[in-house]
């Protein structure tokens, strides 16, 4: 069993007294997290000070030999949009859009990347929604994705797909490879202290993610999206059924 650690929603606004917080106690078990980065963020739930362009590059500097870069869209602006690849989302930056839209959205994501010295490997979908136009865009521009509901790594359309399925540190059931998906601009301290307790014990467990590409393709798409309809099926019986049953 092997896990990642994967922190989402970093831009020049967001928390960064969190975002310090939790990128000291990764440092201090070796732990080396990938980034979603919104380049040109539009989200103005997500932001938390008025700190410039060239502040968030100074810390992105500071940084850049502990971290590996992910595209996390361009803005985190969405459109209303039908079901994506996985989860349910009724939202997206990518999903529905053209191929033309969503390779120039990309387009746009790298070329900031690029611009100031940052190479990303790896595509991050804002709020998990992407569609199969979406996979297509990230093989053209040879990005691997950081999503999917599986246990092991896949492949599908030739781009290679680390599965996410939980938003905090746990053992889960099954041995596999397991990404933990963290939100630092809206951790509370009771959050950093469980992640840290649970480091203590294995942080050992835990491999760059550079690793991953050399490990051996265990998962598959198919299972993917039935482990994902199981997921959707669950939250809606619990969204729906017990939520009305507690009110």
């Amino acid at each position: 069993m092997k896990f990642l650690i994967r922190l989402d929603d970093c831009h020049k606004n967001q928390h960064y007294e969190n975002w310090d917080k939790i990128l000291s106690i990764l440092y201090k078990y070796n732990i080396k997290p990938l980034i979603a980065i919104i380049p040109n963020n539009n989200d103005t739930s997500i932001e938390f000070c008025e700190n410039t362009e060239d502040d968030f590059l100074t810390w992105l500097i500071q940084n850049k030999e502990n971290i590996d870069f992910g595209v996390h869209g361009f803005n985190h602006s969405f459109h209303k949009s039908s079901k994506s690849m996985y989860k349910s989302r009724s939202t997206s930056e990518f999903n529905d859009l053209s191929y033309v839209e969503q390779r120039m959205i990309l387009q746009n994501s790298l070329d900031w990347f690029r611009s100031n010295d940052f190479y990303p490997n790896w595509f991050v979908a804002p709020r998990h929604s992407f569609d199969k136009i979406t996979v297509d865009i990230c093989k053209f521009f040879g990005l691997s994705i950081s999503d999917g509901t599986e246990i092991n790594i896949f492949k599908y359309k030739d781009v290679l797909f680390v599965p996410q399925l939980y938003n905090k540190a746990r053992i889960p059931l099954f041995s596999g490879v397991y990404t933990f998906c963290y939100h630092p601009n809206s951790m509370s301290d009771s959050d950093f202290i469980e992640l840290e307790s649970f480091l203590v014990n294995y942080y050992q467990m835990f491999i760059e993610w550079e690793e991953v590409k050399i490990m051996k393709v265990k998962g598959c798409y198919l299972r993917s999206q039935v482990i994902n309809n199981i997921w959707i099926i669950q939250n809606y019986v619990r969204n729906t059924f017990f939520k009305k049953y507690r009110s």
